[in-house]
This record gives C-alpha cells, structure tokens and sequence, in this order.
C-alpha cells in the first residue's frame, strides 16, 4: 500500500492543498518542517516513512521523548492521524548514523533486547488483551518492528498532558477538585492494569493526558505504557530498574532486587498530585517534582507539608493521602488502588450505596425484574454454574455459556464482552472488550434477553459538622472571654511556680524576681499559647471554654512556629490604642491583626 505524502503539513498531518503556510497550522515551512527541541536529539526526522511494505506510516513532528521512548504525530496509510510510539532507551541504546535503526550501546545488548521483548509484549497486551475498550487507557491500534526496534500506533485525540493543563493555569493553580477529577480517571485506568499484574512504574504529569472538551471522549487517560514493564510473577524486573523519573519514584525502583507493585504506582501517583498542587515550574517549562525519594528517605531533604506550598486550598483529608501515599517504606504506603481512593474519597462510600445502580429486565425471561449491582458483579449467560443471571432458553444459541458481565467500579457502571458473537449496547456491538455504560442504556442478548440500566438517587449527604466548612467565625466577646481565662490561668501558673520555688529552698526574694520580671512572664505566656493552639486540640483552655479553635485559612491544624508567630504579632495589635485587637468587630472574617499577619482564623466549633 502506497501512503501518499504529498501536500502534507509535517507538523499537524493535515492536507495543505499545495499552500504554504499551513492553513490549519499556519506553520511556515510545512513540507521540510523538523524538530526544533534539542531535547529531541535522536528523533526520527520528520517525513520518515515507516513500516512501507505493508502498512506505512508517515512520520511527523516529535510530540514528546522520555527516558525509554519516543512518540510522533504521523499519518497512517488510510489517511487518519494517529500518534507513534519508537521504543527508544536512551541510557542504553542511540539512533545510528543513518538516522532511522537503533544499536544498543557497547555491553548494553541484553538489556536492550530485554526491554525491546516487554515493550512489544505489553503493547500486543494493550492492544488484543483484556482492556483494548478501556476509557481511561490509552488505545493501541498496530504493531510491528522495524530498525532494529518497535513502534505501536495509538488512537490521537487533541488535547494536552496534566503538566500542560497545570502550567496553563499560571499563578492561580490548579483546584483540589479538579486534580482529583482527573486522578479518579487515571486510577480508575490503573485498577484495571494492576488487575493484570502489570505496574505502570513511570506516571508523572505528562504521562496523564487530558482529551479538549470538543472530543468525542473527554475522560483523561495513561499515557507512555512503552516505559511500563510487565509485572507477571515471577518475572525478572531488576534489569529495567534503570528507567525511572526522578521525584515520582519510590526508592524501591533505584533498587535492583527491591520488590515493586501497586504501592510503586501509588507514590508516583501521590508525588503527581504533590507536584500539580505546589504548581512550581523550571526554566524548560517542565514540572518540578518532589525531591528524589532516595534524598528524602536518608534525610538529606524533606517533603513540605502540602497545605503550606499548594497554590490552592487543600482539605486536611487530601493533604493527609498525598503524604501517605509518599512514605519512604512501600508497606506504609496504601497497598492497592482502592486503599487510595479511600483516604481520598473519604466519602465515595457514602455517596454511592448498595443498591443505587439496577439491572433491570425489559424483555424476555427477567421482564420488570431488577438486580443491585452494587452488591456484586452479575454474570450473565447460558452456564448455570457460572452465571448468577441464567438465560434459560437453550434455543438462544448464540448467547454464550459466559456471555456477558456487568459490574461497578469507583461509582461508575461497566459491561465486560466475553461471548462469541458480541453483547449489543445500545445500537452498537461490544465484542471482547469493556465499555463504560450509563443510566438508560441498554444491553442485548441477541434479541430476546434486554436489560435497562437503572439508577436510585443517592440520599444527600449531611455536612460533617466538625469540618472547617461548617465553622463560623468566632465573636469578639467569645474570643475576649477566652483571654480573659488564660490571662487568669497564666498568672495562676506564675504564682505557682512561685510557691514551687519557695518549697525547693530558694529565698523568697529570688523566687519573686525570678516569676515577676517581665521577660519570664512572656517566655511562659508563649510557651503556653503557642504549644495549646497548636495542639491537637488548636485552642487554649480558655478558647476551648468557649468553645473556639485557631485554625489555617484552610481550616487545618497550625504549627507550633506558626502559633509562635501569631503570639508575637500581638505586639503590633497592642499598638495604637489595641485596634489590632479590636479588628475582630468590623473585619469580614473577625480576624484581629495579629490573625492576619499570622494567616489564621478564630472559629467557633459549631
């Protein structure tokens, strides 16, 4: 087959008509056009034509390199724009001096062939294995080897990479729900693959790609399963232990007999989180991550807590999952995906109850009859023995012993094609594979046997009456009670110790001076406020009499040196006739100077 590359822009693929320049691209040199990034040495050059006796595929701009491939905009022999992934380990291999075959470095051959054999394995995985229909995993189309190594095709879909989406949002950040609307998609991808026992060992922010709104699926994706290796028992991981990204991997990775599984994907997935939150760039435009894991696990740097470096607000559930998702020792991490929702989406339990999701029988055997699938996944076919749904009619014979399955994952609905001839949805066919299916759709068995998804309204959810959200504002009289007590307490407690001296032998005149000079006093009025308020329990006793915590403006516990900070600000409240102090009247968030200056809030514990 012939692929006619004439007129084609080499930077968008798209038929120019002769013109120059590109009228979709506007790109002025269309037809010679070449990688500018010298980050993209060893690059196929744009206009390479590949796999040409069979099924050739016109090579266009580099769309991105990493530690293990390559991948290209190119053009397949039916005209439709794909994107092309050359595996390509630069730590052991480079491209040759006719620019198209790779040779591996010298002593590097076993290591080469290796990674080359779990790269065509994975990708002949993606593509005729166990989740082609995935929604949250990217779609392999065509295989094949050439120059000494392979290349897959894969679906493209216009859009940008989560290191992009963050950067496009500048100094104002990305939201805590936006992050985890688009993790919830990527772990939802990553419980499938890890159900396989293969590990991703590679995800960062542009390995997460994010459809534009205008696609026909707009669900955000895993990108770059050429650096995954296949993690079957037993299989031997330490020779790939060289490809990794420094900040998203743990340092069971940097360790060539250290076991590695779902808790491995699971920092990276943490340190993605960390670093989209933080929003910190490099002079390249890339991402900074966390600090390398070895670095922080033997002390030489340490990871700040997320509330205090996110751009945006960020709940103290969400801060506490990033930070356990980050240990140092895999086994103190979340041991599977679902353990990571949970700390997550500390309430997807509650929002989606048993029963909230119904198969419901529209024609056939089960007409008008419903089934929870939320209890359990329900297999359905012809075999009594392993379908909890029986199609009785042995007339039916093009339904399958084990025909179809229909389950729930994470809140959503799935049907599983296991059958011979395909499960029909809606008006289309569903063959060996899985789709993501929605309220009102519908299953066909082959014409007589129809079910009709349902769904049950979830109760709303009652507000946590403790969370920061349901605080208000504590009142000035609330908080100048609360002084009052302490005020009273501290100078009980000088008194104290006062008498405790006198007890231990010291003359009375020593121990007066030593509790009544004006440096002491303060020394153990900070101690006091600044330890209560960052307690456990964020208040003083006499804050908790009224009923009043301190808090961060994201409604978090502060810290010791924070409420150091906020102790000695009262100096500048003092000054000018106490209006520092009197601000909690009139201020919109009844926050006093000291408050402001500190960034914390008083609030009353409703």
């Amino acid at each position: 087959m012939r692929l006619n590359k004439d007129n084609i822009c080499l930077y968008c693929m798209q038929d120019t008509g002769g013109r120059i320049p590109c009228p979709s691209c506007r790109c002025d040199n269309p037809f010679n056009y070449d990688n500018p990034d010298p980050d993209r040495g060893g690059a196929l050059k744009p206009g390479s034509i590949l796999n040409e006796t069979s099924s050739p595929v016109l090579i266009g701009r580099c769309l991105g390199t990493g530690g293990f491939g390559i991948t290209y905009l190119a053009l397949d022999a039916l005209g439709k724009i794909v994107a092309v992934k050359e595996f390509m380990p630069r730590s052991v291999a480079g491209r040759a001096s006719d620019n198209l075959k790779i040779t591996a470095y010298k002593d590097q051959d076993d290591i080469y062939k290796y990674g080359l054999d779990k790269f065509v394995n994975e990708a002949k995985m993606l593509a005729h294995g166990r989740f082609p229909e995935h929604p949250n995993i990217v779609t392999i189309v065509t295989l094949f080897e050439e120059n000494n190594t392979a290349y897959f095709t894969m679906v493209y879909r216009r859009g940008m990479t989560l290191e992009k989406y963050v950067q496009d949002k500048g100094s104002k950040g990305i939201t805590q729900k936006e992050l985890l609307d688009i993790m919830r998609e990527v772990l939802n991808g990553l419980k499938a693959v890890h159900h396989e026992y293969i590990f991703h060992r590679d995800i960062k922010p542009s390995n997460i790609y994010i459809p534009s709104k205008d696609d026909h699926d707009t669900k955000p994706f895993l990108l770059d399963f050429g650096s995954a290796r296949q993690a079957m028992r037993g299989s031997d991981l330490s020779k790939m232990s060289v490809f990794l990204t420094p900040g998203y991997a743990p340092v069971e990775q940097y360790k060539k007999k250290e076991k590695q599984g779902a808790y491995t994907d699971i920092y990276a997935c943490a340190a993605t989180m960390y670093a989209c939150m933080r929003g910190r760039f490099n002079k390249h435009g890339i991402i900074v991550p966390p600090p390398e894991s070895m670095a922080i696990c033997s002390g030489q740097e340490k990871v700040e807590p997320l509330h205090q470096v996110s751009k945006q607000p960020v709940s103290r559930e969400f801060s506490q999952a990033i930070h356990l998702g980050l240990q140092c020792k895999p086994h103190k991490r979340p041991q599977s995906v679902d353990e990571f929702e949970k700390s997550l989406f500390p309430l997807s339990s509650s929002r989606f109850p048993s029963g909230q999701y119904e198969l419901l029988g529209i024609a056939g055997e089960y007409d008008g009859v419903s089934f929870p699938l939320n209890d359990g996944p329900i297999m359905l076919g012809r075999n009594p023995k392993k379908c909890n749904l029986v199609i009785p009619d042995q007339k039916l014979s093009r339904v399958s012993g084990e025909h179809c399955q229909v389950y729930t994952e994470n809140g959503r609905v799935y049907l599983k094609d296991v059958s011979r001839h395909g499960t029909t949805l809606n008006e289309s066919e569903l063959r060996h594979g899985i789709k993501e299916i929605k309220p009102d759709d519908t299953l066909n068995l082959q014409g007589k046997a129809v079910f009709k998804i349902i769904q049950n309204k979830p109760e709303p959810l009652t507000p946590d009456p403790a969370s920061p959200q349901s605080s208000t504002p504590a009142s000035f009289w609330q908080r100048f009670v609360a002084w009052l007590i302490d005020s009273l307490l501290v100078g009980f407690m000088i008194n104290l110790i006062s008498i405790a001296l006198l007890f231990l032998g010291t003359r009375y005149a020593e121990a007066t001076l030593l509790t009544e000079v004006p440096v002491v006093q303060f020394i153990l009025a900070w101690i006091y406020w600044a330890y209560a308020e960052s307690s456990i329990k964020q208040a003083t006793l006499g804050k908790r009499a009224m009923g009043i915590i301190i808090t961060n403006m994201q409604g978090g516990r502060i810290s010791f040196w924070r409420a150091s900070g906020r102790f000695f600000c009262k100096i500048l409240s003092a000054m000018i006739l106490m209006i520092g102090f009197l601000m909690p009247i009139f201020t919109e968030k009844k926050q006093a100077l000291h408050d402001m200056i500190a960034e914390c809030l008083v609030v009353s514990k409703v």
